[in-house]
């Protein structure tokens, strides 16, 4: 029985700090102590109770003996906060000294792993070094060498160990490629490639197993890419001798032997189409050329693609094979599809060249018109259809297609009408309904110019923004620089290749100059006897000042013949030039010149400029008439009078020249 520990004395005003120190004093353990202290708290309990019994007795000692019962439970509670906090210190002490022994412990066995791994590195260099020349170490050498590497590279980083590792190990499997292309004809390929496969991936050199097998059926399943009828066929019967293989050699020793072997001869197949690609653009061009050959204007070759790019669509949507080997047939779609995007400009160049070399044959005005009208309206029904076929083939990328095409286009019909405007409208004897059908020719020409411009400015600002397509949005990828390219050098005022801006600039010019000499055509029969005759009575300006009236003919009250005749034949040019008033392509190329949102009467329009014509000519021709004699302005002013009516019966404008000139009578008194 251990003796009784004595429990000191605290002093009256104590702290747990002073139990503290004197736990820390005594060496018993501390559940000991801790029932020394229970006992001693119990004995004390025990002595109160019978304090409490004897106080009882007496009434006025009771406060005292509950406050001292307070004090104990104090106390108590007191004792036992210290005793569980003195515990918890210790242990977590030995836990401390625990963890640095478990340290300890693992940095012995990591030393002792380093020395063995040394030791392993050591003794199998050494076997390696007494080996002649390039013979390859034997098997469980190099498997120690990279089991030693191994553990040594956990602690430490050598590369000149890595260096000889390698080298170790591709002398070593150098002699294992041939095994394995051997394993794989062999009748049990699956039993044979195993092992070896085994022998790679305990070498760490799985890659370099797999790149045999890859080189092997590379070699095995050779693609070969041939004219076709059309550009789906070609795609079609790939993906069928695609499906094929992968099919037989799913079915045999490679599903058995390689790690994801779908994904395998997926990454093989493309890597063997993509190592093809000048076959596969040969094949592409030829199968192009040949549906030109038995299609000379192009459209069925522009449906052939279209159609091409909508079954590589399809497939991409909905792929009808395994997803891996769909992944393969999808890159070989995607590939042709961007062959075949090279190949478009020079035939959509082809197709309008072919279109706009327009070439008329006839000597006769009238004719060539003919030809032209009938030359211009079926160009313009193939550049739509090119636009169309292009728009639904590529999308907004099309743009770039079609750019250069109508560049092509636009210079050829530019050039055609320069040639034509030069032969036949600079001649003398032009007649009217000539220049005024070649205006309407003109009007349609910029409308459907017009057309275009807005359709390529609005494929224009959508190109580059992802199509809803998934084969033209991976297109628009692959095409990434000539986008960025053709988007650098458009105009600034978007409205597409900057040299299609300039083109449609010429042609307007041209309007204007063909609208000015149908009013120098219109006007000629108007003016040219009016002129004339105005010279003639003007050609002897004798006055009164001079006072040779003798030579001055005899004028009357009526207007000049030439001037009721210029009068009469503007009034009849109106009743012909009723004819064009509903001509929408007249219309069009007035308003194109003039600048006008819309135009209302088309004849009228006519007879207000050949009205001018006819203001200047009869102003310029007069002059001033303070040199005339009285007689003469007296004539003049019957014919001023006579034009003024005639212009105010037309409704034409009148020029402030013409407007000035009657003041000029008013002021002489031959007006009133």
């Amino acid at each position: 029985m251990m003796p009784k520990i004595e429990i000191p004395t605290f002093p009256e005003h104590w702290n747990t700090a002073n139990l503290v120190n004197w736990i820390n004093s005594r060496n018993e353990p501390i559940k000991t102590l801790l029932e020394a202290v229970e006992a001693e708290i119990d004995e004390a309990e025990s002595s109160l109770v019978k304090i409490r019994t004897e106080f009882e007795r007496t009434k006025n000692d009771e406060s005292n003996l509950e406050e001292c019962a307070r004090s104990c439970a104090e106390l108590r509670e007191r004792l036992k906060m210290v005793v569980d906090a003195h515990a918890k210190e210790q242990l977590a002490n030995e836990f401390d000294a625990i963890a640095i022994y478990d340290k300890a412990d693992r940095r012995a066995t990591d030393l002792i792993k380093i020395l063995m791994a040394r030791k392993l590195w050591k003794e199998n260099v050494i076997i390696i070094e007494n080996l002649d020349g390039n013979e390859p170490a034997p098997e469980n050498v190099v498997i120690n060498l990279q089991k030693a590497y191994e553990s040594l590279s956990e602690f430490l980083d050598v590369p000149e160990r890595a260096d000889f590792l390698e080298k170790v190990k591709d002398v070593f499997l150098s002699w294992y490629s041939t095994r394995i292309v051997l394993a794989i004809q062999s009748e049990t390929p699956v039993d044979d490639l195993l092992p070896i496969k085994q022998k790679y991936e305990m070498l760490r050199r799985i890659e370099d197993f797999n790149n045999v097998i890859r080189h092997y059926v590379e070699g095995e399943n050779k693609f070969s890419f041939h004219t076709t009828n059309n550009l789906s066929d070609l795609y079609l019967d790939t993906r069928g001798i695609i499906i094929s293989n992968y099919k037989r050699l799913m079915d045999g020793w490679v599903e058995k032997v390689l790690d994801a072997p779908d994904v395998f001869l997926s990454n093989t197949f493309s890597e063997a189409i993509l190592m093809r690609e000048k076959e596969i653009k040969d094949a592409c061009t030829a199968t192009i050329g040949m549906t030109l050959e038995n299609d000379p204007s192009g459209s069925q070759t522009l449906k052939m693609i279209l159609e091409f790019r909508l079954v590589v669509s399809q497939y991409i949507s909905h792929p009808d094979d395994d997803k891996s080997i769909a992944k393969c047939i999808t890159q070989f779609g995607e590939l042709l599809l961007f062959f075949t995007a090279d190949e478009y400009t020079k035939l959509a160049i082809s197709f309008l060249a072919n279109c706009s070399n327009i070439s008329l044959d006839s000597t006769h005005t009238f004719a060539c018109l003919e030809q032209l009208f009938n030359r211009l309206s079926q160009l313009i029904e193939e550049s739509n259809y090119l636009l169309q076929m292009a728009k639904e083939t590529f999308g907004n990328i099309g743009i770039i297609f079609l750019t250069p095409a109508f560049r092509t286009m636009y210079e050829n019909v530019i050039s055609m009408l320069d040639k034509f405007y030069k032969t036949h409208m600079n001649k003398s004897n032009i007649k009217d309904e000539d220049v005024l059908r070649l205006v309407s020719i003109s009007g349609q020409l910029l409308t459907w110019i017009d057309n275009d411009k807005q359709r390529l400015k609005d494929m224009s600002e959508q190109l580059g923004v992802t199509d809803t397509d998934p084969a033209i949005s991976r297109l628009s990828e692959k095409l990434f620089n000539e986008i960025s390219n053709f988007q650098s050098k458009s105009s600034a005022k978007g409205e597409c290749d900057i040299t299609l801006v300039k083109a449609r600039a010429e042609v307007r010019k041209m309007n204007k100059r063909f609208i000015a000499r149908t009013v120098e055509v219109l006007s000629c029969t108007l003016v040219t006897d009016m002129e004339s005759g105005l010279r003639n009575i003007i050609s002897d300006k004798s006055t009164e000042n001079v006072k040779m009236q003798e030579s001055v003919p005899s004028f009357g009250t009526s207007p000049n013949e030439f001037v009721t005749a210029a009068g009469v034949a503007l009034l009849s040019l109106a009743h012909q030039l009723s004819a064009y008033s509903q001509d929408s392509n007249m219309a069009s190329a007035i308003m194109f010149a003039a600048k006008l949102e819309t135009i209302d009467d088309i004849p009228s329009w006519w007879i207000g400029k050949c009205a001018v014509v006819v203001q200047e000519c009869f102003v310029d021709t007069v002059g001033d008439i303070d040199e005339y004699s009285s007689s003469l302005c007296r004539q003049l002013s019957v014919d001023y009078t006579y034009l003024a009516d005639v212009f105010e019966d037309l409704g034409t404008t009148k020029i402030p020249d013409f407007v000035n000139m009657r003041q000029m009578f008013v002021n002489a008194g031959y007006l009133e």
